[in-house]
């Protein structure tokens, strides 16, 4: 009994002692393709079974096989194994197995890169060979969704191979008879394996492939988008601004009120006073500037909206509670072009200014200006508005180069809420303007050829010598700056003054404005 009491003892402090064994690092590797049986490449014969092999165990789910040509087949999973059973013959001299990237272990490790084996029992010598580069519209690489379907001419109704770019959005095709094809690359976004051209970027193109030779292609894939946006929601923000969303991205430019209607109870018309892109970074919603919106239901009505294709919307129409509450939003200046401090700044303008609310532009126009800083000349222009709050400003004349100019808002510019703006200022620099201007006057006090000298103040740009005779004269095609000008009769011929000879000069600095003459700079030459 004691023996057996101690064996007892012994076994209960063992298995006290008992702990769960320790796991290695976390799996976060995908799995890695290992072989094919048969390996891809020349061949008696095109295979009907296809084993192919993993490093690991893969999710089933995660492998759906592409074949071309077309064969009916069968797929048995067995671990880390994939096997693929023609129910025939695969049909002509060459089988394409394609596995698109995504394929991952029963952790969820997914690869992403395709894979891509061929088999050809024809010769090879003769064959040609295709290399792609895939990207999308307006820059960046081809999605990871992206496939590739080749098309022997003239018949378009069989795919005859395939390929996954890479995620560079590079692949290439193999193995290719001499003749003319299509191709086409598309963004699989809904997984159908065929291209929703109105949804989906892609690109379809021909080419035509000489023996033996090699061919790149850059395919960039875009939506062909030939459908018109339609609104998907409407809401009042306030009694003065509606917010209207689309399905998609709008045009750069704003649409004009007279593409809506806005209808209150009892079909009475909301005057619209304008429409702007609501600020942010997505072009899919616009905001309505009306004189105001009573508290009860409103009907708006909209049509010939164009998207970023230019397709332009139908007829449409959508209901919603509007409110007769103020603007939270304090009324401000969101942008103004030049902005304060800038340098270098295009002497032809446009300049701009931009509010977040609606304001008549003849009550801006009145109490904005621009002028420059050193003698407080003002200057003239004229206005546009693209949208409801935006408004352009082109000056009359390119402003002298390198010269401070001042933009002022006087104070009292008025929502129609009753929300007000202080005065605001903005002070600039401009650039050198490359449109040229003249320079025109009279030479007196000599009856001989005078030489003139145009010298840039300050020592930049090109000095230019002129031989004219007395009278009347114009040196045309000057840059815009500012400069001295002198005469000297060149008695010995030399090029230059030289002392005791006839001499005269433009008191102080001529300044000449791009694109005008600059007039009366009268010249007296004495002995």
């Amino acid at each position: 009994m004691k023996n057996l009491s101690a064996l007892s003892l012994l076994l209960l402090v063992s298995c006290a002692r008992v702990v769960s064994p320790a796991g290695g690092p976390e799996d976060l590797e995908p799995p890695l393709f290992v072989a094919s049986l048969p390996p891809p490449g020349l061949s008696a014969i095109l295979p009907q079974r296809i084993v192919l092999e993993w490093s690991e165990r893969i999710e089933p789910f995660s492998a759906v096989p592409l074949v071309f040509p077309d064969t009916p087949h069968s797929v048995v999973f067995g671990g880390r194994t994939m096997e693929i059973r023609f129910e025939s013959p695969p049909p002509g001299a060459m089988l394409t197995l394609l596995l698109p990237g995504g394929l991952s272990d029963t952790r969820g490790n997914g690869s992403s890169e395709p894979l891509n084996l061929v088999w050809t029992t024809a010769d090879t010598a003769s064959t040609s060979k295709l290399t792609f580069q895939a990207s999308l519209q307006g820059g960046g690489e081809a999605p990871p969704a992206a496939v590739v379907r080749l098309q022997s001419l003239p018949d378009t109704t069989v795919f005859t191979r395939g390929a996954f770019p890479d995620t560079l959005g590079y692949g290439e095709i193999p193995w290719l008879a001499p003749g003319a094809y299509r191709i086409l690359v598309f963004d699989d976004r809904d997984g159908s394996r065929s291209w929703e051209d109105q949804t989906e970027p892609g690109v379809a193109t021909e080419f035509s492939l000489e023996p033996g030779g090699s061919l790149h292609l850059d395919l960039v894939m875009a939506v062909v988008d030939t459908v018109g946006p339609s609104i998907s929601d409407a809401s009042a923000l306030n009694a003065f601004q509606i917010l209207l969303e689309w399905n998609e991205e709008l045009s750069r430019t704003v649409p004009t009120p007279d593409f809506f209607r806005i209808m209150s109870a009892g079909d009475r018309e909301i005057e619209l006073l304008g429409v702007s892109h609501m600020p942010g970074r997505t072009r899919g919603r616009l905001l309505l500037h009306t004189a105001g919106v009573p508290d009860t239901l409103i009907t708006l009505f909209s049509s010939n909206v164009s998207d970023l294709m230019g397709n332009t919307s139908r007829p449409d129409s959508i209901s919603f509670w509007a409110t007769d509450t103020l603007p939270s939003e304090e009324f401000a200046v969101i942008s103004v072009y030049p902005a304060d401090g800038l340098f270098d700044v295009n002497p032809a303008g446009p300049f701009s200014i931009t509010l977040n609310a609606w304001v008549p532009l003849d009550s801006l126009a009145a109490r904005y200006s621009l002028t420059r800083v050193s003698d407080s000349t003002r200057v003239e222009g004229t206005w546009s508005r693209p949208d409801a709050v935006s408004f352009i400003f082109t000056p009359d004349q390119h402003l002298s180069g390198q010269r401070q100019h001042r933009i002022h808002l006087d104070a009292g510019l008025v929502t129609l809420w009753g929300d007000s703006l202080p005065a605001q200022s903005w002070v600039f620099s401009t650039a050198w303007s490359t449109l040229p201007g003249s320079v025109q006057g009279t030479l007196s006090g000599t009856a001989r050829e005078t030489t003139l000298v145009l010298t840039p103040a300050g020592g930049e740009g090109q000095t230019r010598t002129e031989t004219v005779t007395p009278g009347a004269f114009t040196l045309d095609t000057v840059p815009g700056g500012r400069y001295t000008l002198a005469a000297f009769v060149d008695a010995n011929g030399n090029g230059t003054w030289d002392s005791g000879e006839p001499y005269g000069a433009w008191p102080g600095v001529l300044e000449v404005l791009p694109g005008f003459p600059t007039l009366e700079v009268d010249i007296a030459v004495l002995p």
